[in-house]
């Protein structure tokens, strides 16, 4: 059994601009703490880039990952997210 929460803020122009904290507490094994931060920013009309961090406890870490899972670190990731119209011309009528 696990507790997850999540914060986020929205700023900016038009609140586009998002930093945020995941959290977890495996409650039920007592197999410690796991935490991520992230953020994203417009990039182009309709796209954002993201940026995550994770940060795990090894008993954590070793029960998210497997056996090769170990202290500090989880993982990094950098994506763009794109959101595009279906509006095509066959459907205009």
């Amino acid at each position: 059994m696990e507790y997850n929460t999540r914060v986020n803020c929205n700023f900016g122009f038009r609140k586009k601009f998002q930093i945020g904290l995941f959290a977890s507490k495996e409650i039920k094994e007592d197999l410690g703490f796991h935490s991520e931060i992230f953020g994203a920013t417009p990039f182009l009309p309709f796209t954002t880039i993201q940026a995550r961090y994770s940060v795990s406890e090894k008993r954590m870490a070793k029960y998210i990952y497997g056996p090769s899972g170990s202290s500090g670190s989880g993982f990094a990731s950098l994506g763009i997210n794109g959101v595009f119209s279906m509006n095509v011309f066959w459907n205009a009528y």
